[in-house]
């Protein structure tokens, strides 16, 4: 997978303790993370089976609205991971695949989650109109997390973590600064 140049390299990744995963180790780092995942948040699978696609949370949707781009439709976001779930982790995907609406895992996937999950900003008005009350911004962390735990991730939020780990704030402020007092002239 070509790097897109907004992603963190390797050297940003491993200042906050992240080693990228190898592309001939993707899928399977990938699929185990979504095991994990899944079985530590027990809501995300019940989201994924839950979603009708009816698209209420088109219309909450500030991602959608900017782009009209058809994937940034929650429950179209949602979709995207829920491929990957139903294709490795379900009878009627294990045995029926694409028939079922389940995908292999590939290169393509992994561009449209990096594409599509990190364009989300999490704001979760897709909650308040979806029927059901599903989270999908809950499914958004999920992909990101992964995506993170495998070494993609954009460069600024890679930044505003490593800025955390070396001055304990997001701006990257030293810590002398901070104690300073302000006097107004």
């Amino acid at each position: 997978m070509n790097i897109p140049i907004h992603l963190a390299g390797e050297k940003d990744l491993h200042c906050i303790g992240v080693d990228p995963v190898p592309q001939s180790g993707l899928k399977a780092k990938t699929l185990s993370l979504v095991d994990e995942y899944r079985n530590f948040a027990r809501s995300l699978a019940v989201m994924l089976d839950t979603c009708t696609r009816c698209g209420a949370c088109a219309k909450a949707c500030h991602s959608y609205l900017g782009t009209g781009d058809f994937y940034n439709i929650p429950s179209a976001r949602a979709a995207l991971f829920r491929k990957i779930h139903d294709r490795y982790f379900t009878l009627a995907g294990k045995m029926l695949g694409r028939f079922v609406g389940a995908a292999e895992f590939d290169a393509e996937t992994t561009g449209s989650w990096v594409d599509y999950f990190y364009q989300c900003n999490i704001c979760r008005r897709c909650a308040v109109y979806c029927p059901f009350g599903i989270d999908t911004g809950e499914i958004t962390i999920a992909a990101r997390n992964i995506l993170t735990h495998l070494g993609i991730a954009p460069r600024f939020l890679v930044n505003i973590a490593r800025n955390e780990l070396t001055t304990g704030n997001n701006t990257g402020i030293l810590k002398p600064v901070n104690k300073q007092e302000v006097h107004p002239t």
